[in-house]
């Protein structure tokens, strides 16, 4: 949802002289940005909230990189490798990890135990 909401803020480009997304496609566009937020937000949340790592990311994939959308050419290979490419990087980043203190602490898994809550626990 993230990404759809990212593409259309970027619209306005596609019909904006010398912008470097002028020209790309939509479509091109809509399929890469939601890959691209996963690993923007993959970032914000192993910062701790650093918005300005996130930026910075995007800053430097920006001045750096070649977009799928920027390498449409008709044809669509290395449009298809490019976005191929972001949506395993976007999966790779979102499988959980077996880090130990996700194993131990049940509150880093989503779920808290009921015994380990005060409420919950015997008074003696």
């Amino acid at each position: 949802m993230l990404g759809a909401a990212w593409a259309t803020w970027h619209l306005p480009l596609l019909w904006t002289d010398g912008a470097t997304l002028e020209g790309v496609s939509f479509w091109v566009l809509l399929l890469e940005l939601p890959a691209r937020s996963v690993v923007f937000t993959w970032i914000f949340r192993v910062t701790a909230g650093s918005a300005l790592l996130a930026i910075l990311l995007h800053v430097a994939m920006s001045m750096c990189t070649v977009t799928a959308a920027q390498a449409f050419d008709g044809e669509g290979r290395v449009t298809v490798v490019i976005l191929a490419l972001e949506w395993l990087l976007a999966a790779i980043l979102t499988v959980p990890r077996s880090f130990p203190a996700a194993r131990t602490d049940p509150r880093r898994r989503g779920y808290a135990s009921r015994a380990s809550t005060p409420s919950s626990r015997a008074t003696t």
